[in-house]
């Protein structure tokens, strides 16, 4: 893209390129890079700031950001995951990426994340978080998915 050319010739950059946000998404192998760049660009000034950021600045940053805190601070996903929402409430990473995250609480040794025993079950855990904090009724039990089922018979009954 004509905006990576503008950034290589910036020092203090890192690119990664091709990264999906989607379920087959692997950003397991840039973990420590990423951390290891982080670490870098912090240790060049006392006051230096690290700015991680996606498209959308939801899922593929806020699982960067709980790695590297996780590596930085020897924590566990849940506590990563809770500082990163704390400065912006909207990180969620997607259920590929917690589950590669929960596979480096592994590789650390730390304990399971509270409250999840596997990635499925953690990442039905924060969907329900997400989905009560989105406050968008999705999953709202209410009259009308009673009044589009019975749409739903009707229209059977015409075929």
């Amino acid at each position: 893209p004509a905006y990576k050319r503008v950034y290589d010739a910036l020092t203090g950059y890192m690119f990664l390129e091709g990264i999906a946000d989607n379920l087959s998404a692997d950003l397991y192998p840039h973990f420590r890079k990423v951390h290891d760049f982080i670490e870098r660009e912090r240790g060049r000034r006392a006051d230096s700031l690290v700015l991680v950021h996606c498209a959308a600045g939801i899922s593929r940053s806020s699982t960067l950001c709980c790695a590297h805190l996780m590596l930085s601070r020897n924590i566990q996903f849940g506590t990563a995951l809770a500082l990163v929402q704390a400065a912006r409430p909207i990180c969620m990473p997607n259920a590929a990426f917690q589950g590669q995250l929960l596979r480096l609480e592994a590789e650390l040794g730390l304990p399971p994340t509270k409250n999840a025993t596997s990635a499925g079950e953690l990442s039905a855990f924060l969907d329900d978080i997400l989905l009560r904090n989105r406050g968008d009724g999705i999953g709202d039990d209410d009259d009308d998915d009673d009044d589009d089922d019975d749409d739903d018979d009707d229209d059977d009954d015409d075929d």
